[in-house]
């Protein structure tokens, strides 16, 4: 039976566990490209570097600390019967439900306090996004078992809420190109679905309702390869127009949006096991990041 933590240096060990740092730049990266597009910049002028910073604590560790602990107490007895969960303090018994739904609360309304410090509609994006974890993980309401909410949850949350919190920290929101949210919103649910697949057997086990269980693998991948291709199809277009893309751009778009296309359904659509389907999404991620470089470097002024 495993033993609780007994030391604050244990619970803050779990924690750092049950907040997941690899997940941060999922948050991180929108985050940046909302701020490059409001200020044509990667980092922003010496005056601005505290609240930049202050900026990315919020929207990075925090926000996912507060997130994925009150994910993980209301996904407990699911975690057990997952493999890729084994691991957790949660599942081990090394916290408790209490403990995390503390701790999360506790993230939520330091992120809401600094967000403030920032600027009042940073700190409003900032409660928008707890507000839709909340809903996707908690009863009555969660979100995360309602099939297409699920995916809605996470297109709204990180490819707009964050995209804006991003802008919101160089320039107002309201100057903010909002037809460009269906893009980072395209994007967002392409990411989501393999990672909704790669707990496919896990939550068929425990009765959990998803768009992957609820469609099969082959409906909800092709949701999914869709909206990868459209997306990439449409940063061409946007690349060729010279609308928030460079047309500089256009040239290594050209070549990069059939590798895109390509890998998706190589890595994701011909992944044969949950593992191979992380390391595809892994591959993928870095990919489409890899692109996006000549976007950072055409665009920063």
């Amino acid at each position: 039976m495993p033993t609780r933590v007994r030391n604050a240096g244990d619970h803050l060990l779990a924690l750092w566990h049950l907040a997941r740092p690899a997940i941060w730049l999922v948050s991180i990266v929108p985050f940046m490209l909302g701020f490059m597009l409001a200020s044509g910049r990667i980092l922003p002028r010496a005056g601005g570097a505290g609240d930049f910073g202050l900026a990315v604590f919020v929207i990075g560790p925090l926000v996912w600390a507060a997130a994925l602990l009150i994910n993980d107490a209301a996904d407990l007895e699911g975690d057990r019967g997952n493999p890729r969960r084994a691991r957790s303090p949660m599942v081990r018994g090394r916290v408790s439900v209490r403990f995390a739904v503390i701790a999360a609360h506790a993230a939520a309304a330091l992120a809401i306090v600094l967000g403030l410090l920032v600027n009042g509609s940073f700190a409003i994006l900032v409660a928008a996004f707890l507000a839709v974890a909340w809903a996707y993980s908690v009863p009555p309401v969660r979100l995360k078992t309602r099939p297409g909410a699920d995916v809605a949850a996470n297109a709204i949350g990180i490819g707009a809420i964050v995209v804006l919190a991003g802008w919101s920290v160089a320039a107002p929101v309201g100057a903010f190109p909002f037809w460009f949210l269906g893009q980072s919103m395209l994007v967002t649910t392409a990411l989501y679905v393999p990672s909704a697949l790669v707990d496919l057997e896990a939550d068929v086990a425990v009765g959990y309702r998803t768009i992957a269980t609820a469609l099969g693998r082959a409906r909800a991948f092709a949701i999914g390869r869709a909206c990868w291709v459209a997306c990439n199809l449409a940063a061409l277009g946007l690349a060729a127009t010279g609308q928030v893309l460079p047309r500089a751009m256009l040239p290594v778009l050209v070549v990069a949006v059939p590798v895109l296309i390509v890998a998706y359904e190589r890595l994701i659509g011909r992944a044969t096991s949950p593992r191979a389907m992380v390391r595809g999404l892994i591959v993928l991620s870095f990919l489409f990041l890899a692109s996006n470089v000549a976007f950072v470097v055409l665009s920063v002024r």
